[in-house]
């Protein structure tokens, strides 16, 4: 499978890319892919410490881009994720979702809490996150290249929620799965 790796950080991409170049041909990018046709033969994007927004037209020439992300989604949006959720007292974490036209809205892969003390620096944080991230990326890495995984809506819900019967959320999950 082609595989293209945007950064603009390789030191802290260095894993990520390591492990793909293993497995994969991997291309790598740290130019504003949207302003150009390159990578264009890639299945699939990844976008790691990457300064560029895709924008939706880039998005549709490939079959998926994923992005890794130091906060923990919702919380952390955009750029300097840790600064801002440390400062608002939010999560701490990372999460990896497939891209979407929002910014880090798109569906949700994987995530993990990473726990921030007061006593730790910046950049302590910062390489703790990306530590987790680079492992968390790493393990679900065949998920996201079968593209396995799940997402569903509040209409679907709507369609399957008989399945708890009169007990709501209070059914056993053993008997909603027989019902299933």
């Amino acid at each position: 499978m082609k595989v293209l790796l945007l950064s603009n950080n390789w030191d802290v991409a260095a894993p990520v890319r390591d492990f793909l170049e293993e497995r994969e041909h991997l291309l790598t990018c740290e130019s504003d892919i949207n302003e150009a046709e390159w990578g264009t033969h890639a299945d699939i994007v990844v976008s790691y410490c990457y300064k560029h927004i895709l924008k939706p037209e880039t998005l549709a020439r490939y079959d998926g881009a994923v992005n890794l992300h130091n906060s923990y989604l919702p919380w952390g949006r955009g750029s300097n994720p840790l600064f801002w959720s440390v400062m608002n007292s939010e999560p701490t974490g990372v999460s990896i979702h497939w891209m979407d036209k929002g910014l880090d809205t798109g569906p949700l892969i994987a995530q993990q809490s990473v726990m921030i003390h007061n006593d730790m620096t910046f950049r302590e944080a910062y390489e703790a996150q990306h530590r987790v991230l680079s492992q968390l990326f790493i393990q679900h890495w065949p998920h996201i290249r079968n593209r396995v995984g799940t997402s569903h809506t509040m209409d679907e819900f709507r369609q399957a929620q008989h399945v708890l019967g009169d007990k709501h959320w209070d059914c056993v999950i053993g008997d909603a799965k027989e019902r299933w």
